[in-house]
């Protein structure tokens, strides 16, 4: 794959805490699932787009 995988999500908060790789005391009790996407993003197997939905 050349080329990341771009997820699309409307939650700008769950994409910095992807995007900004640093441990934080709030980060400590998310799963493992967030650690293997975190990964994922660093190494540029996958990238997020926040997208806007309107009401």
């Amino acid at each position: 794959q050349k080329l990341p995988t771009i997820v699309y999500c409307n939650n700008q908060a769950a994409i910095s805490l992807i995007m900004n790789l640093d441990n934080h005391s709030c980060t400590k009790h998310n799963d493992m699932k967030y650690f293997t996407i975190c990964e994922y993003y660093k190494n540029n197997l996958m990238d997020f787009k926040q997208i806007h939905i309107n009401d």
